[in-house]
């Protein structure tokens, strides 16, 4: 599949040599991780213990305790939900260790967080990873990808990178950074460019969501909705946009552009059996 997009992505840059191809910032920052814990011995025991965790606080009045289910594919784009909970999990201990008369559930479950201690140390090294490429990833929504956002980033968040106390927070914040270097050059100047699919991603979802049992089929005239979604919507722009777009407009916006959609097909072929 990748390989599909990348033949795909050279034939239309063939044809339109101004068009810019940049890897995408989230799917690095999981490869980049990915490098550092699936070595981590650690890492794999912590892993292995949440997913038996989750079967044993299955069926218990402190189900609302499990670790996050953690992904089959892609699991190293959303390390943060396990390692936010293990770090939050000790103030339930500290709360079960102060109750003198415990329940049977109560001090099952004070033994499984008495086992997740043992990772209390690893926990707050890949909590560092995880804060940096929250700050990373914030820093790049905001500013997308310009011919100088390394220096940017660096002007901005250079106490931050100064802060960082263990090695693998460290060896991951050079990595990402010197990839968004790489990057940025191939930005004009005043262009900014979108370093990441998500953005695109939540797009279509937001558009799925409008069309509904229609995003099943093909697409339809509200495909023009989506300007709407990425534009600053104002009382003023609204207006001039009912003034000067009719619906004869958009029906024959549809037909020449959209043609007939598979649900008008559908209708068309039952309204003749």
């Amino acid at each position: 599949m990748g390989s599909d997009i990348k033949c795909g992505i050279r034939k239309f840059q063939e044809i339109n040599q101004e068009i810019s191809h940049i890897y995408d910032l989230k799917h690095k920052i999981a490869t980049l991780v990915k490098n550092i814990l699936e070595t981590d011995e650690q890492w794999n025991e912590f892993r292995r213990f949440s997913n038996q965790l989750i079967r044993k606080l299955q069926n218990t009045k402190f189900a609302g305790y499990r670790p996050p289910r953690q992904r089959e594919k892609a699991r190293y784009m959303n390390i943060e939900p396990l390692v936010r909970w293990g770090k939050s999990m000790p103030i339930k201990k500290e709360l079960l260790d102060h109750i003198e008369k415990k329940s049977d559930e109560e001090l099952r479950l004070q033994t499984h967080l008495e086992e997740l201690s043992r990772f209390k140390e690893d926990i707050e090294i890949w909590d560092e990873m995880v804060e940096f490429i929250s700050i990373i990833e914030r820093f790049m929504n905001i500013h997308y990808l310009q011919n100088n956002s390394y220096e940017k980033f660096l002007e901005l968040h250079s106490n931050k990178l100064k802060s960082l106390k263990t090695k693998n927070a460290k060896l991951l914040a050079t990595q990402i950074l010197d990839f968004i270097k790489k990057q940025q050059k191939v930005c004009k100047e005043d262009e900014r460019l979108l370093h990441s699919s998500e953005i695109l991603e939540s797009l279509f979802g937001k558009f799925k969501f409008l069309e509904k049992e229609q995003s099943k089929s093909s697409f339809t005239n509200l495909l023009l909705s989506v300007g709407a979604m990425v534009s600053k919507n104002t009382q003023s722009t609204i207006l001039t946009a009912l003034e000067s777009v009719t619906t004869p407009m958009i029906k024959a916006w549809s037909e020449s552009k959209i043609g007939i959609t598979i649900q008008a097909q559908k209708k068309e072929l039952y309204r003749k059996t």
